[in-house]
């Protein structure tokens, strides 16, 4: 598969093509955020799910039963990746610290070096193309930053909680407020056939 990989690199073909013939043997990292597992749970732990997942979930499940968590006010941060040091920034720099080191969990690598000034760099960079309407937004490092409202009013695919992300224009995808009502296409564009086109 190494050999595949290779030949597909000198072809000249995406990573996200190639990749998938050594997916099997690789490890991959992710930050995983969410206010509802039930039906992460009910899937996985089930005898029809894939065997390896089960033990996976089984094993989460046992520790989101014997982990309480910590309580927050309305109005306060949940922001992960939070180091003791990080206490003497305000709740913009924080935010910011957080984005950069969830995005690097999925495409740069943690060498052990903390650098605020970086973090901070890398969370400026993806905001700055999420203000500009940038297609597509890579709003995901900014979902895992949440302030708590409590209730079950759901935002995005937050219950009680309002993602960092959500503060950001088209995070969701692109303006799509002048839609036909017909056809549901934007941009100038109908479906073939659209008797509004």
């Amino acid at each position: 598969m190494a050999g595949h990989h290779l030949k597909g690199e000198q072809l000249g073909l995406h990573k996200q093509i190639i990749n998938r013939v050594i997916e099997p043997w690789m490890q991959a990292a992710a930050v995983v955020s969410a206010t509802d597992h039930a039906n992460l749970f009910h899937l996985r732990k089930h005898g029809d799910a894939e065997p390896n997942y089960q033990v996976l979930a089984t094993l989460a499940w046992e520790l989101y039963h014997n982990h309480l968590p910590t309580e927050i006010s309305m109005g306060e941060w949940h922001i992960p990746f939070l180091r003791p040091e990080d206490a003497r920034l305000n709740t913009g720099q924080q935010l910011a610290v957080s984005v950069g080191r969830c995005a690097r969990v999925s495409y740069l690598t943690h060498d052990g070096r903390r650098a605020i000034e970086e973090d901070i760099a890398l969370h400026d960079r993806l905001a700055k193309t999420a203000s500009l309407g940038a297609d597509p937004m890579h709003a995901s490092p900014f979902e895992h930053q949440a302030m708590a409202f409590g209730g079950r009013i759901r935002i995005g695919n937050f219950e009680g909680w309002s993602q960092y992300r959500k503060m950001f224009m088209h995070e969701a995808g692109p303006d799509t407020s002048e839609r036909c009502e017909r056809c549901g296409c934007w941009g100038g564009r109908h479906v073939t056939g659209c008797p509004r086109s």
